[in-house]
């Protein structure tokens, strides 16, 4: 029982680690652009719905290809299709725009990353305890 209890932690661990690579990958890209962006200005295609809570993506027109971003319902309270907006671009991160008042990506990615890491510490650390063969005098 112990064993199989072991490697189902072990694979969370590992499951925690590799999960590190695309969101430090995108937490990288983020930064770059967010150093180096220069402000564009885009028009808006598309708007979630106002009643949405969890955030969706908006639509958006830059040098006439669609882009997408996650904004949350109240944004398309104050703005509606056809508005043009600025955001933050950088040319070859495409997928990755920053409004030019948010916030530098690495305070709350860092956090995010170390706290994956942690997780996954933990995890290797309890298969270990599990595993151990405890001997009585």
């Amino acid at each position: 029982m112990g064993n199989r209890i072991s490697i189902f932690w072990i694979a969370f661990a590992f499951v925690a680690l590799i999960l590190t690579i695309p969101v430090g990958i995108s937490i990288n890209n983020n930064y770059k652009v967010f150093k180096n962006g220069t402000i564009k200005d885009v028009v808006i295609k598309s708007l979630p719905n106002a009643n949405s809570t969890s955030g969706s993506f908006m639509k958006f027109y830059l040098n006439e290809n669609v882009y997408s971003k996650k904004v949350y319902g109240s944004f398309g309270l104050y703005h509606k299709i056809g508005d043009t907006i600025q955001l933050k671009y950088l040319a070859g991160y495409e997928h990755y725009f920053l409004f030019p008042n948010e916030q530098n990506p690495l305070i709350w990615g860092t956090i995010g990353l170390g706290m994956l890491i942690i997780s996954a510490s933990f995890c290797f650390f309890y298969a270990y305890k599990k595993t151990q063969v405890k001997f009585r005098v």
